[in-house]
């Protein structure tokens, strides 16, 4: 896998996406594009919206 090649952004139906909830809120953040060369900016808000599958929990600790 090369570093930035993940997308948060999945339309897979099967693909559960997990979204911190801290990241909820914050405004744009920047991600993988689903290549080592393509970064994108999205509203993190964006990102549990598109998503076919979206969880948001509690993933890490203070």
């Amino acid at each position: 896998m090369e570093p930035g090649g993940v997308s948060p952004i999945c339309s897979d139906p099967d693909v559960i996406v997990v979204v911190d909830e801290s990241v909820v809120g914050m405004g744009n953040v920047y991600c993988g594009g689903g290549t080592s060369t393509t970064t994108i900016e999205i509203d993190a808000d964006a990102i549990a919206k598109v998503a076919v599958s979206p969880v948001v929990a509690a993933v890490t600790k203070e």
